[in-house]
């Protein structure tokens, strides 16, 4: 039984269903996760099927890039680039794919997710590594790929966010080249698993505690300190960050760390666009029907529609800091 904070009534009748009796991952059961996302990835058949776009596949210095756009679109369009979930131990560039062509078609913008080597067997940095080569690699690449480097947008979900997150962290402290905003979707930002919505919620048939723990002690394995790169709440500053948006759910165990993060920007002068969905449990946006699913997905693509068009703020100017250990 669950015994985190309220879930909202909507949601229940999709978590009565077909979750295994020990819901959470441990390292004897990693496998599974593992073999529930790889059921779902996207052949790019099925992309495809979705509407009028192309699938590409590129290598972008040993790592496997995936290109999705309409078809006809101008070689100057906008660009999202998007880093996959799976608690930094599962999941594959194929995750969400025909999500991410909706979206392309809708917006009429490149998308662009890379894969990444996953934990335990590859802990951190090989992730960040993987994710890093693939962005300079898309940057350098901007003409081949039909984009304006200018208008990229990063976006990570969940584990996907803690890569996106260092990233943009990475970037901005060696001088590279930023993307224009920064999306961090239910995000995965503290090893420390310490804050007040990571004890609310164990024993849950999403992401709790215990998973938790396996997913980041599987990334972190042998650090003697986590640097921010790896867990992004653990950079001394924020300042520099692009525009940020954050989404999360109230009854999400990143809930707390997610408010962190955006209190913290904001007083480090990122512009931070923050949204708290009332009842939301980790990856409440999958729910088809749902009315606060619904509105998370408008509210993200209509930033992305803002960015695009040039209505997201400015970069401000803060003070900076490259030590990202605390």
């Amino acid at each position: 039984m669950r015994s985190g904070p309220p879930i909202a009534e909507e949601f229940a009748q999709h978590l009565a269903v077909d979750f295994p009796d020990d819901p959470s991952m441990v390292p004897g059961n990693i496998s599974r996760l593992r073999e529930a996302m790889a059921a779902q990835f996207w052949t790019d058949e099925a992309v495809r099927a979705v509407g009028d776009v192309v699938v590409s596949h590129h290598d972008a210095n040993g790592i496997d890039l995936v290109r999705v756009a309409p078809s006809g679109l101008s070689p100057d369009a906008a660009c999202l680039f998007s880093v996959h979930g799976g608690g930094l131990v599962a999941g594959g560039h194929r995750s969400g794919l025909g999500q991410l062509a909706e979206l392309a078609l809708r917006l009429g913008v490149v998308v662009l997710a890379p894969d990444y080597r996953l934990a335990p067997e590859h802990p951190y940095p090989a992730a960040f590594d993987d994710c890093r080569t693939a962005y300079d690699w898309t940057i350098r690449s901007a003409e081949l790929l039909g984009f304006d480097r200018d208008r990229l947008a990063l976006m990570g979900g969940s584990a996907g966010a803690a890569i996106a997150g260092g990233l943009a962290l990475y970037l901005r402290d060696t001088g590279a080249a930023q993307p224009g905003a920064l999306m961090l979707i239910q995000p995965m930002l503290d090893d420390r698993n310490q804050l007040p919505s990571t004890f609310e919620i164990d024993d849950d048939i999403i992401w709790d505690r215990t998973s938790n723990a396996t997913g980041w002690t599987a990334y972190v394995q042998g650090l003697q300190e986590v640097p921010g790169y790896a867990a992004p709440a653990r950079a001394e500053s924020l300042a520099g960050l692009p525009p940020t948006f954050i989404e999360i759910g109230s009854s999400d165990l990143f809930r707390d760390e997610s408010l962190e993060f955006a209190t913290r920007a904001s007083r480090d002068r990122v512009p931070v666009e923050l949204h708290l969905w009332p009842g939301g449990f980790h990856g409440f946006d999958s729910v088809v029907g749902s009315p606060i699913a619904a509105s998370a997905l408008r509210a993200r693509e209509d930033y992305l529609g803002r960015f695009i068009r040039g209505g997201i703020p400015a970069q401000r100017q803060g003070r900076s800091s490259s030590a990202l250990l605390l």
